[in-house]
């Protein structure tokens, strides 16, 4: 974790949401550095479900340290098939196991701190699948144990739900008669960048159908833009993929390499690439707008000085201007009429931005705007 880090969340964030297995290996620096500040921890569960190779340091046999202690907290059968590098089968787990997980999880958010918690969860490719019904026990069996802090059940699944429309009114109506406080929604593998327009629109169904309040993880734009409309709650990494995979983060990247956010483009790009970027709103007669953090490199540097920004300041950059972004939303009395002005001009200046690669996304956003502008999901 970078020096100063943990000011910068507490001075631009909400809170953060910390990973069980990360917790586990440093608990001590980060029960001392974001007191306070942890609203709720992932159990990253679904881990153990996978091949052991995405647990295991690289070339060795052996689990990595993170995840060695989060399936030693885990217990049960998850240990058990883990110390001998097995992938978790639905059959291995019972009540008890479920029971027992439960109780583990919720002494570990305790120790943390945590404001919500996130019940223990398994990723499930479609509605049939036995782990879909397993996550309904490791919910009720959190519930069972916790008296106070409210409880999110986590639904973990394959993304490609999200564009078939009965598949997703199956899941509200699996998940109806549970007692949760909300819902904390992971579209397993979702690249918002890549998705269909019929995919993104799928979320915001969801998030409405469900009827009680949502949290979206690992948001990008168009999460920030469903959270706005629908009112739900949204978490994203500053610095990491806004792609879901499993394996989003690696278990020890404290220090990831921070690209520069640009709000114009709604992407992270390369400090050099903002360079770019801003040179060309120049020949368009537009006059950046830059953040604090974004004033101490240009200073004396002209544009030049973001291309070689401390990795601190580009993670200040990218809170402020994410910051910036949730309050205009929240401000905005028509913002999918907004979004679909700023998107248009991006559409229309597509030559003149040729030298940014990754402009091809924007054309679905848009479509997905304006059909959430013109047929608004309802709640059925």
């Amino acid at each position: 974790m970078l020096s100063g880090e943990p000011r910068l969340y507490s001075r631009y964030g909400d809170g953060v949401i910390v990973e069980a297995g990360h917790f586990l290996l440093r608990r001590k620096h980060l029960s001392r550095v974001l007191k306070g500040e942890i609203v709720a921890m992932d159990p990253r569960t679904p881990v153990f479900q996978g091949t052991p190779g995405t647990v295991v340091k690289p070339g060795t046999d052996t689990l990595r340290s993170s995840y060695l202690k989060l399936a030693r907290t885990h217990g049960g059968p998850i240990w058990k098939r883990m110390s001998n590098l097995n992938p978790l089968r639905p059959s291995d787990m019972s009540d008890g196991s479920c029971g027992e997980i439960a109780n583990r999880l919720y002494d570990l958010n305790l120790k943390a701190g945590c404001q919500i918690l996130l019940s223990p969860y398994f990723y499930f490719q479609d509605l049939e699948d036995p782990w879909a019904v397993l996550n309904l026990d490791l919910f009720e069996a959190t519930m069972d144990r916790c008296d106070r802090e409210p409880v999110l059940m986590v639904l973990a699944f394959d993304h490609r739900l999200l564009a078939q429309k009965a598949k997703l009114m199956e899941l509200k109506d699996l998940v109806a008669g549970e007692a949760a406080d909300g819902y904390a929604i992971w579209p397993v593998g979702l690249d918002e960048t890549s998705a269909t327009p019929e995919t993104l629109y799928g979320l915001a169904v969801l998030t409405i159908e469900l009827n009680k309040p949502c949290l979206l993880l690992y948001a990008g734009y168009i999460s920030m833009l469903v959270a706005a409309i629908t009112g739900a709650w949204f978490s994203n990494g500053v610095c990491f993929y806004e792609r879901r995979e499993l394996e989003v983060a690696q278990p020890l990247n404290f220090r990831p390499s921070c690209g520069y956010y640009l709000r114009r483009l709604r992407q992270r790009v390369d400090p050099v690439t903002a360079v770019v970027f801003y040179r060309m709103l120049r020949h368009l007669d537009l006059e950046p707008s830059f953040c604090s953090a974004c004033d101490r490199n240009i200073d004396g540097n002209g544009f030049e000085g973001i291309a070689t920004m401390p990795d601190l300041d580009l993670l200040e950059h990218n809170l402020i201007a994410r910051r910036r972004e949730m309050e205009a939303m929240s401000s905005s009395s028509d913002i999918l009429t907004e979004c679909l002005e700023k998107m248009n001009w991006v559409l229309k200046h597509k030559e003149q931005l040729s030298r940014i690669r990754r402009l091809g996304f924007f054309e679905t956003w848009y479509r997905t705007a304006r059909r959430l502008l013109e047929e608004p999901p309802h709640n059925r």
